[in-house]
């Protein structure tokens, strides 16, 4: 799966070298899952090969697929309500391994109990402008949501590809 989302071979072993060498020096690691239409349903056995791999590791940020270039197509990005269960299942493994977890380019009415894990949120608080006030927005349906003053809702090159969520 590695090879098939990244498109470069043979290089899954030198990551796996990697992460284990820097784990050994005692770094900090935050690994990243960018979640597309070829991997969105082995996010939760993600969660489980990291920590059983690399109990070391104590941070996950899953990120919704940019769709942008190339991937501006839904032969890569999946609709943000079927991805949602595995990111939701992904996220109580983290929480039940005391895996810290953060989610990015997903709204929060899609993130069921841990929508308070989305990355835009305390930005959000506490009025900080930055991308996720320029790559994203609002839409109709947000108004009437449980998380608009919280949410800065659906992408713009989701919204591209969809129309709505």
């Amino acid at each position: 799966m590695d090879a098939k989302v990244s498109g470069v071979k043979d290089v899954f072993e030198d990551k796996i070298r990697g992460i284990r060498l820097l784990l050994k020096f005692g770094a900090d690691i935050r690994l990243t899952y960018i979640i597309c239409r070829s991997n969105y349903k082995q996010t939760p056995e993600f969660v489980k090969f990291i920590h059983k791999e690399f109990p070391g590791i104590k941070w996950l940020q899953f990120s919704f697929v940019k769709a942008m270039g190339k991937a501006l197509t839904k032969k890569i990005v999946p609709r943000y309500s079927t991805t949602s269960k595995y990111i939701i299942k992904a996220a109580a493994l983290c929480e039940k391994n005391k895996i810290r977890c953060e989610i990015d380019h997903i709204p929060l009415c899609m993130l069921g109990a841990y929508y308070r894990l989305n990355v835009d949120i305390g930005k959000i608080n506490e009025n900080k402008s930055g991308l996720h006030r320029r790559e994203k927005t609002p839409i109709k349906i947000c108004s009437k949501c449980k998380y608009v003053n919280i949410c800065s809702g659906p992408r713009k090159d989701y919204l591209k590809i969809y129309g709505d969520i």
